[in-house]
């Protein structure tokens, strides 16, 4: 070969090198550059989906451009056989690599679930159930058993593991509470002290009044009186609507402390750490009695004869607020 053929040669090779050069890094711009993304958007990889799957979702939901650009990406960088499943919240113009990078790593959206305070075992099970991203059916638990709060949780995580968390919290709690406790107390397991922490949970919606409740509830076992909780009777009640009546109050059924002294066999609801630590250490109060304000507090009261003038005074507003409203609807 000439010279010349060489020479060639050489200016061929060289051309063909920047151009293999000049397309890689063509090709690397263009999976940083932005992408096509104009709002948020939230996208679920499914266990053992296929990336053909997956850029098939991603170019449907607008993260990306080009299936094929992403599959050869993936494909390249080994992306495909680490893709990791969960639900993937995509921020807009997120790149080709910036997709790869976050469903490789594995940084999924956190989502969060509420328990509310009060909530009955029936009750917690069925907002479990109801809410979106999880799996599998809830685990059965005692009442009581489930400490109200909010809890991280992702997409596909299964209900029974989020319930066992649950119920460590409140068995840890409750231990916390009972190692705690004040001197006096008229219990004989931290379960007596979770059941009482369960009505004064369903007894009012003030923190602020929850060691004067608990107070009111631990001087009436101490002095042997009937606890007469409204609550307890609900709980119990056969054919309980909305309104409590005599007939409630008269209903022999275990739960009803009208009529049985002493604790109910079990929690009435899932009490929270509010009301779990005023079981524990009460106010140091004389009450007995208290009633309802009408404002979603109560008045307490010593004796049985200041009890019944507050009681008074609460029917009476109830009266006018009803001549009130009567008022009003006739205008």
């Amino acid at each position: 070969m000439t010279s010349q053929g060489i020479m060639k040669l050489i200016i061929i090779f060289m051309l063909a090198v920047a151009a293999v050069w000049g397309g890689f890094t063509y090709w690397m711009q263009s999976l940083k550059a932005t992408g096509p993304l104009q709002f948020p958007a939230v996208i679920v990889i499914e266990p053992g989906e296929s990336t053909r799957s997956i850029a098939k979702d991603l170019y449907d939901n607008g993260v990306i451009d080009s299936e094929f650009v992403f599959r050869l990406a993936a494909r390249a960088s080994l992306a495909d056989r680490i893709v990791k499943a969960g639900e993937y919240s995509f921020e807009p113009g997120v790149s080709v690599r910036g997709v790869l990078k976050k469903i490789t790593g594995g940084d999924v959206v956190q989502r969060s679930i509420t328990i509310p305070e009060g909530l009955t075992y029936q009750q917690v099970r069925q907002v479990l159930l109801d809410e979106e991203g999880m799996r599998g059916p809830p685990l059965e638990f005692e009442e009581g058993a489930l400490l109200p709060e909010t809890y991280d949780y992702r997409w596909n995580d299964k209900r029974t593991d989020i319930m066992r968390r649950m119920a460590r919290a409140m068995t840890e709690t409750v231990n916390i509470a009972w190692e705690n406790r004040i001197e006096g107390l008229p219990f004989e397991s931290p379960r007596d002290l979770l059941t009482i922490a369960s009505i004064i949970e369903k007894e009012t919606r003030v923190p602020a009044e929850y060691p004067l409740v608990a107070s009111v509830y631990i001087n009436r076992l101490n002095r042997g009186m009937r606890l007469q909780s409204d609550p307890t009777v609900i709980y119990g009640a056969s054919n309980y609507t909305g309104d409590i009546t005599y007939a409630h109050l008269k209903e022999d059924h275990p739960y009803n402390t009208y009529v049985h002294k002493g604790l109910p066999p079990s929690p009435i609801a899932n009490p929270g750490r509010g009301a779990i630590m005023a079981a524990a250490a009460p106010a140091d109060t004389d009450y007995l009695f208290m009633v309802a304000d009408g404002f979603g507090g109560h008045v307490f009261s010593k004796t049985y004869a200041e009890h019944k003038v507050h009681v008074a005074a609460m029917l009476a507003r109830q009266k006018e607020l009803q001549e009130e409203l009567r008022t009003e609807g006739n205008n």
